[in-house]
């Protein structure tokens, strides 16, 4: 499996990634679900593989980030895997929510391609970190 697991509701930023990773040269590394059912599917599809990092949205439909992030945290089979939060919001309460909850850091989202390669390159090496 690779090292990091997107759950995004939004195909373009999806899109931007998976080309950000590719264009830094890490063909393979991150894979992407668009939301809580996909995520857990594919991390229930490989217990025994689970990946290093998973980057969550904030704002998605039917199912949140905030819920997300509070059922991988609640649940023995991924609550070791270390979740950054990645967002357009900039609230500084729902950051300390997220915090709270077990996230292990909060980001805006890249604003540009390039730095979508820099973030790309950034949670490629933190994975990385995380896997030793």
């Amino acid at each position: 499996m690779p090292d990091i697991l997107f759950i995004d509701d939004d195909a373009e930023d999806n899109f931007i990634m998976q080309n950000a990773f590719e264009s830094a040269g890490l063909h393979g590394s991150a894979f992407f679900a668009t939301g809580a059912d996909e995520a857990m599917v594919l991390l229930n599809a490989s217990v025994e593989v689970l990946p290093s990092l998973i980057v969550l949205d904030l704002n998605m439909p039917k199912v949140n980030g905030t819920q997300i992030l509070q059922m991988l945290k609640e649940s023995e089979a991924f609550c070791d895997i270390p979740v950054i939060v990645c967002s357009t919001s900039v609230n500084r309460i729902e950051r300390e929510q997220c915090l709270a909850l077990g996230a292990h850091s909060f980001i805006v989202k890249p604003l540009t391609f390039d730095e979508a390669v820099k973030t790309a390159i950034e949670f490629n090496k933190l994975a990385q970190a995380f896997n030793h």
